[in-house]
């Protein structure tokens, strides 16, 4: 099991609940609630300034220096946007001290895409009238994506999100499946992935979404941008709006940078809704298709 440390977050204070049903009946406090959910603690930061807007963070993988659990990602991010957070740690990392990315997808102790709905919701109700924007970046673009279609007006910011688990550059799933699963392999991996896993968001949201979704795309990340954002945008259906943003940040799975992010999250927050228009300094282009893409993308390769 991996090693926890709450030692670095002593600014906040620290509730401890024996369940979930007992979270869900009681008041949402600020500062970190550790939640025991069917043996591991589920961990959230909740900071609420009274903003309209609430961050709802979903760290990406782990980095090599961060040893330690919990992780709560997005808290500079959100002072200096001003804006409530929500920020949550995803459990399954404490079933073994080598995961470095689970997804958020749940282990075979917690079934976490049934239940953390009920956990965000709940929260989210107490910022009362605060609109949530789930974001993350990566693996945990994922899992914003997963669970956003789960919460009532939200809207989505992705930075070069991690689509589909069975395409390049494939992910490392061994690792997830033997410590939180079991699974050894191909036959047991097989049932896990059809039984307990999402591997292909763009299935779900071919079936239909509501939540607006602002997709952030660094046009030289080749893998992502051609095995996980064009299949996403050409299966995505329903009433919900795409705002696509394509831009060259360098070779490779480079992170959008910062100035851009602030800058969409900036205007996510003041905008009630994007249904008519998005900004026009953000060069950002609604619902487009493979179509528009591929011209988009071989403008920008060209310069």
């Amino acid at each position: 099991m991996a090693k926890r440390n709450l030692s670095r977050f002593n600014a906040f204070d620290i509730h401890t609940y024996a369940s979930i049903d007992e979270f869900l009946a009681a008041d949402v406090h600020e500062g970190i609630s550790t939640i025991s959910y069917k043996g591991l603690p589920l961990d959230l930061l909740n900071v609420n300034i009274g903003s309209r807007s609430t961050l709802i963070m979903f760290h990406s993988a782990l980095s090599n220096n961060m040893q330690t659990l919990p992780v709560f990602s997005g808290q500079r991010l959100a002072e200096r946007l001003n804006m409530n957070l929500l920020s949550i740690s995803d459990p399954s990392l404490g079933m073994d001290e080598s995961l470095r990315l689970t997804w958020f997808m749940g282990n075979r102790r917690q079934p976490l895409m049934e239940d953390l709905p009920h956990v965000l919701s709940h929260v989210v109700r107490s910022h009362h009238f605060s609109r949530p924007i789930f974001f993350g970046a990566s693996g945990g673009g994922f899992a914003a994506l997963l669970f956003s279609r789960t919460v009532e007006n939200a809207i989505t910011v992705v930075a070069n999100p991690r689509i589909d688990l069975s395409q390049s550059p494939n992910p490392n799933l061994a690792p997830y499946l033997k410590h939180c699963f079991n699974a050894v392999g191909t036959t047991p991996a097989v049932r896990v992935m059809r039984d307990n896993m999402v591997m292909q968001l763009q299935a779900d949201y071919a079936k239909g979404h509501v939540n607006d979704i602002v997709y952030l795309q660094n046009v030289k990340d080749a893998f992502f941008l051609t095995k996980n954002m064009r299949p996403f945008i050409d299966a995505r259906r329903g009433s919900g709006t795409l705002w696509l943003l394509l831009d060259d940040y360098g070779v490779g799975h480079k992170p959008v940078p910062t100035e851009v992010l602030e800058s969409v999250l900036r205007n996510v927050k003041v905008a009630s809704s994007w249904v008519g228009s998005g900004p026009d300094e953000l060069r950002l282009r609604k619902n487009p298709s493979v179509v528009d893409v591929d011209v988009w993308v071989d403008d920008l390769m060209s310069r």
